[in-house]
C-alpha cells in the first residue's frame, strides 16, 4: 500500500486497499491499523485531506472496529467514499 499518496486518486486507492482487508488475527489487525496510521498522518501533515469526506478519517481510525464488528466493517467497505 501506498501510505504516501500525493493525489486524490491515489488516497482512493489507497483507502480502497486497505478496505479489502479483512484481518483474521491480532497481527493482521496491527498491521492495517498501522497502515491506517501512517496514511492518515501522511495526508494530515501534506494537507492532502482538505476536501476529504468526515467517514474518510472515521475509516482510517476504526480498523479495530471493523475487525470485532464484521456488520460495522460491511457498512464502512460498501460505502460511497471508497467506491
Amino acid at each position: 500500500m501506498d501510505v504516501k499518496p500525493q493525489t486524490t486518486s491515489q488516497i482512493r486507492a489507497a483507502l480502497r486497499e486497505l478496505a479489502a482487508k479483512r484481518p483474521d488475527s491480532a497481527g493482521e489487525l496491527a498491521h492495517v491499523q498501522r497502515g491506517s496510521l501512517l496514511l492518515r498522518l501522511h495526508i494530515q501533515s501534506h494537507g492532502l485531506g482538505t476536501d476529504m469526506p468526515e467517514i474518510a478519517w472515521h475509516f482510517l481510525s476504526d480498523a479495530d472496529i471493523r475487525y470485532r464488528s464484521p456488520d460495522y466493517g460491511v457498512a464502512q467497505t460498501e460505502g460511497p467514499c471508497l467506491r
